[in-house]
């Protein structure tokens, strides 16, 4: 969809930056005619208008409180997370983390939300009402730790702008995804179709829905074949 009145919203280091991610492969990165004849704004998370939001160097774009711009460097130089305050009373808070993490089990399980006992939803078996015992993950957990992520950003061999920061960074969306209030969502994470609604419904009331807890879990299901080799051995 090309949205010519749109503007272009960057970190002010993507410009002269980005072709550092992948050199000699994306060459015309980034693209000029991505942002040509459009107000392009350059977001400096330097400045004296940057507050924290958790972990987070942000910005109220539009000054507000209701949308911030969030610093998620490490996957590519100058990559953005978003927050959006979704309600004031309660509050609540979708946090968009975009390629911040790849898959859920990148940022899940934590010290903030170890793998529980019980798991409801069921993720192997969601039309059952009996929850899931935690424990036939535990062995696909490194070292059994219950508070450690089943999957680590891999070193070297990642194409990442910078694989510390980006570890930084999933550690604040850990932190994020603790808090009751806020829902944490990645773009590549399949798992939300069978439980959000989509545009152009509203996402305003998950917290009365339960999303963020129906979908915390939901990935793995993705561990269905690794669970059922170690029950047949």
């Amino acid at each position: 969809m090309d949205l010519p009145a749109s503007k272009t919203t960057v970190n002010v280091r993507i410009i002269d930056t980005a072709r550092i991610f992948v050199p000699n492969i994306f060459v015309d990165t980034p693209i000029k005619a991505d942002y040509a004849g459009r107000e392009l704004r350059e977001l400096d998370f330097g400045g004296d208008n940057t507050v924290k939001i958790g972990g987070f160097d942000a910005l109220d774009y539009f000054g507000d409180g209701s949308f911030y711009i969030l610093d998620g460097a490490g996957h590519t130089v100058g990559h953005l997370c978003a927050l959006a305050t979704t309600t004031t009373s309660p509050q609540s808070y979708i946090l968009m983390g975009a390629d911040a993490c790849h898959h859920s089990g990148e940022m899940r399980p934590s010290k903030w939300h170890p793998l529980p006992s019980e798991i409801q939803p069921h993720p192997l078996q969601p039309e059952l009402s009996l929850p899931c015992p935690g424990s036939l993950f535990e062995h696909l957990l490194p070292d059994g730790n219950k508070t450690l992520p089943f999957y680590r950003i891999k070193r070297p061999g990642m194409q990442l702008s910078d694989v510390d920061i980006a570890d930084r960074t999933l550690v604040k969306l850990q932190e994020a995804d603790a808090e009751s209030n806020v829902f944490v969502v990645i773009a590549h994470d399949s798992h939300l179709r069978n439980v959000i609604e989509v545009f152009p419904k509203s996402a305003n009331d998950f917290m009365a829905k339960d999303w963020h807890h129906k979908s915390r879990w939901s990935f793995l299901s993705d561990f269905k074949s690794a669970i059922q080799k170690e029950e047949e051995q």
